[in-house]
């Protein structure tokens, strides 16, 4: 069976993404999804500058305002944004799955 997808020009080998959210902060989840046919992962919005305030992502991360809405409140990441470019794009390259890095910030500054 072909289970493989395209979004815009980018393929892949099946629909199943690890994305965004704390479990997406590292790619120790997605390394392990891998494994089962995970096909790709977006990382949890990178900063360049966290806030001391927020850098322990709380729990709840969500709110949910009627039963027909949730909402993904954004955080800072607890680790720094250098970690993907000084290694761990890397790991999640040598699988041979894809890997989208998702940046944020509130001005072109922070």
């Amino acid at each position: 069976m072909n289970m493989s997808t395209r979004v815009g020009s980018i393929s892949f080998d099946t629909p199943l993404l690890v994305a965004s959210g704390y479990i997406t902060e590292t790619p120790s989840f997605f390394l392990r999804a891998s494994r089962f046919g995970c096909a790709g992962m977006v990382t949890r919005s990178l900063k360049e500058t966290v806030s001391p305030e927020r850098s322990r992502v709380p729990a709840p991360r969500y709110g949910i305002f009627e039963r027909r809405s949730m909402l993904n409140c954004e955080w800072g990441n607890e680790h720094h944004w250098t970690n993907w470019r000084d290694g761990w794009a890397d790991n999640v390259r040598e699988t041979g799955k894809r890997l989208i890095i998702s940046l944020s910030g509130r001005d072109i500054v922070g």
